[in-house]
């Protein structure tokens, strides 16, 4: 889940929102649990 938040932020700072948003999504299905992932995602 680590490695999936680290990809998106990457692909954020690229302005890549799109791929952003689908490693943070991966890092949900991995981790539901961690509200990190999900605050990432609303950014």
């Amino acid at each position: 889940a680590e490695e999936e938040k680290e990809k998106g932020n990457e692909a954020y700072k690229k302005k890549d929102f799109e791929t952003a948003l689908h490693h943070y999504n991966k890092a949900t299905e991995f981790d539901p649990n961690n509200m990190t992932f999900y605050t990432n995602r609303a950014g």
